[in-house]
């Protein structure tokens, strides 16, 4: 009758332990997934940046257009109507056309931040990729207590396995004695 009982265990134990990995599997997987979600946040992060530095030269080069358009205005109106003040007045006007495509359509430095989406997208990617690595961080606490029970369960199926040896070897039949 031991040698059932011992079997029974073993069975139970062997479900048990089954399970138990294909739940790891499981999770591996989804850390999996959530480490490539994060190395995706990362490369949108990285791009999010380098627009940003991109935004900032582009408004400086407005400027620079403005300022330089203006100068050319100034000079074209100090020089009246001469052919030379009318081609000033032409590079300052196109010098302002130009200076309004890089500031955004404003034609002048109006002092806000080209970058504010920009920045708003950084804090949304900041508060995902924070999200991730907690959800990481829960699957990695998960699946070291899974690995605890998973050995627990191995221990208490060797023992299973020796009782289950010796009690077959006590209701073996003994000949010759």
């Amino acid at each position: 009758m031991g040698v059932g009982i011992f079997a029974a265990r073993k069975i139970a134990l062997l479900n048990s332990i089954n399970n138990l990995e294909l739940m790891m599997t499981q999770l591996s997987s989804r850390q999996m997934q959530l480490s490539q979600q994060c190395m995706d946040i990362s490369m949108k992060q990285n791009n999010l940046q380098l627009n940003m530095s991109q935004g900032v030269t582009v408004q400086q080069n407005g400027n620079m257009w403005g300022a330089a358009a203006q100068g050319a205005g100034m000079l074209g109106n100090a020089l009246g109507g001469s052919q030379y003040g009318q081609l000033m007045g032409s590079v300052a006007a196109g010098g302002m056309a130009i200076a309004s495509l890089f500031a955004g359509g404003s034609g002048s430095s109006s002092g806000t931040d080209p970058n504010a989406a920009l920045k708003a997208n950084q804090v949304q990617l900041d508060n995902q990729l924070l999200q991730l690595q907690q959800q990481e961080k829960r699957l990695e606490l998960t699946m070291k207590q899974l690995e605890t029970q998973l050995n627990m369960k191995n221990q208490e199926l060797q023992s299973v396995e020796k009782g289950e040896e010796a009690a077959i070897k006590r209701s073996a039949p003994k000949y010759g004695e």
